[in-house]
């Protein structure tokens, strides 16, 4: 037993430098041990415990990293919100179509004793014409249009009441000057008769009174003199004014 530890001792000795003692254990020849003596470790050792350090620093470091914008996986964006949506096209165009006519985009705006009418101030309040412009614009309404001709009492009062309910100031008519005379223009257009021509004017006479020599196209003026009613006057067709149009039935 003594010469045992003194062996011990030498090979302790011997290794010192190394910082470590083999030893080899009786009756254990497949276990062999390295042991360290203490304050003191083997250069793998070092290595080994330098790693393990250096790995549990990455495993801290891992854990104290913040979340960015660019580590972050968010579920996609393209999420089905619901089955599609089918418009009903058919249904859109009767829309389209009822919101026009309530906007005054109709072509006919009122049917009566044998015609359609339309007023060009119920489809743009502000549009005026010269006369020839006015005649034009009721033509291209389609077939048979052309701007009003006033052959009745019942059709005066009835153009009348259209222009006093949409309190409109002047219109114009078909009526053009011929010669002395006057006449309706258009398709189907009947025989002149002076039915409502204004006993005033710009000169306080009766009309027509062609005031400025050029008056030659009929507008009707609503209330536009001192104590005039709605009634016609003869006028330069250069003058703009919205039209009454008109197609025979």
């Amino acid at each position: 037993m003594a010469k045992i530890v003194v062996t011990l001792l030498l090979v302790c000795v011997v290794h010192l430098c190394n910082g470590a003692v083999r030893v080899t254990l009786l009756g254990n020849q497949n276990s062999d041990r390295r042991v360290f003596l203490a304050g003191q470790s083997s250069s793998s050792n070092l290595d080994r415990n330098n790693n393990r350090v250096n790995n549990q620093q990455q495993s801290n470091n891992n854990a104290n990293v913040q979340p960015t914008q660019s580590n972050i996986i968010r579920p996609s964006q393209n999420v089905n919100s619901g089955p599609p949506i089918i418009v009903n096209s058919r249904g859109n165009q009767g829309d389209q179509q009822r919101q026009q006519q309530s906007q005054g985009t109709s072509v006919i705006h009122d049917t009566t004793s044998g015609s359609n009418y339309h007023f060009s101030w119920r489809r743009d309040r502000n549009g005026k014409f010269s006369h020839g412009d006015a005649v034009n614009y009721c033509t291209n309404l389609g077939d048979r249009w052309t701007a009003i001709s006033i052959e009745t009492q019942g059709e005066s009062d009835y153009i009348n009441g259209i222009i006093d309910s949409d309190d409109v100031a002047y219109i114009w008519t078909s009526g053009t000057k011929v010669g002395n005379g006057w006449r309706w223009n258009g398709p189907g257009a009947g025989a002149f008769q002076g039915l409502n021509w204004s006993h005033t004017g710009g000169f306080g006479i009766a009309q027509p009174d062609n005031r400025f020599g050029d008056e030659n196209c009929l507008g009707i003026l609503n209330r536009f003199y001192f104590n005039d009613g709605i009634t016609w006057h003869d006028i330069a067709c250069f003058h703009l004014k919205p039209v009454a149009c008109e197609q025979r039935l």
